[in-house]
């Protein structure tokens, strides 16, 4: 994905909007979607009203994110889907790790890095 629509998906994380959506189907077990977590990002930021949250700041491995540059990503398939985040569904080059789940492939990494 361009670093401009991983700007627009995470600042969109960061509503009140998404972070309180009560969400149903893909095999989500929450109540709410809550709030994005990444890894390999750093994301500053800060709460401007109650509730309501300012992206400050996106920086992967120190660098500020590039709108122009190309990213890999990886996200939960859910997102790949509907409406929730048009930034990730419109992306035209995606590869799905399936069958596998994504809570399988994390146990597999942490049984790899436990054997070692």
């Amino acid at each position: 994905m361009k670093g401009s629509n991983i700007k627009t998906a995470i600042e969109r994380s960061f509503t009140s909007e998404m972070v309180h959506l009560p969400l149903k189907g893909y095999g989500f077990r929450g109540v709410k979607l809550g709030i994005m977590v990444f890894a390999g990002l750093n994301v500053e930021v800060i709460e401007a009203t109650e509730g309501e949250y300012e992206v400050l700041s996106i920086l992967k491995d120190g660098n500020p994110l590039l709108e122009d540059k190309w990213y890999t990503i990886a996200v939960p398939d859910m997102l790949t889907f509907g409406n929730l985040y048009p930034e990730i569904v419109q992306s035209t080059s995606k590869r799905y790790m399936m069958p596998e789940l994504i809570r399988d492939v994390l146990l597999w990494a942490l049984m790899k890095n436990t054997e070692s």
